[in-house]
């Protein structure tokens, strides 16, 4: 049944990564605590369901209210940070017309607006593959990073286990770093039904 449903809806269950979606949920749930910007690195082989629990993370994260910024990378896109986050943010205002946090493509309008955003609402920010930064992307996110670290919000990236060239960047800011592993056979079992 599983099967057939990605079939005709290009989804896949979601099972085998309920403890790490809370993980993050958690993390999101105490930004209120403790002031600053929090960094979570969690890190996968391709295929190993990273992008899968991104999904469910920002579709429950954005139930209970929290607003999410979504920007992914890819291996043929270039990796300036602020048109990335720029197009995210912009996204974001299509969805949720009554919150302003229209921001153009440089990066102090793209902090500005985080900075808006997390003031009016528990945020949530997420980078996927940024293994894939280098370069002058790795100087933009350090700008971005330290311009957003008194902010109250949490950071999700997700690379693959490789050398990331902006560890160094999310470094002071990291709280919680975990591997994801490949899904165990009862967990494969589910999703292919």
């Amino acid at each position: 049944m599983a099967l057939i449903d990605f079939i005709n809806h290009g989804i896949l269950p979601f099972t085998g990564r309920e403890q790490t979606a809370r993980r993050i949920l958690e993390a999101v749930g105490r930004i209120a605590e403790a002031p600053g910007l929090h960094a979570m690195l969690m890190t996968g082989e391709a295929g190993a369901g990273k992008s899968r629990l991104i999904e469910e993370a920002i579709r429950r994260a954005e139930d209970s209210g929290v607003a999410v910024i979504h920007a992914k990378l890819y291996p043929e896109s270039p990796t300036a940070i602020a048109p990335m986050l720029g197009g995210a943010l912009w996204r974001y205002s299509m969805a949720h017309p009554t919150i302003n946090v229209d921001a153009d493509e440089t990066l102090p309008s793209v902090a500005a607006a985080l900075r808006r955003l997390s003031r009016l609402r528990r945020l949530l920010l997420v980078l996927e593959d940024i293994h894939l930064i280098t370069g002058e992307g790795v100087a933009q996110l350090a700008l971005l990073l330290q311009g957003l670290s008194g902010e109250q919000m949490v950071l999700l990236s997700a690379a693959r286990p490789v050398e990331i060239p902006v560890r160094g960047v999310l470094e002071p800011h990291l709280v919680d770093e975990f591997p994801l592993p490949p899904l165990d056979r009862d967990d494969l079992r589910e999703l292919w039904g």
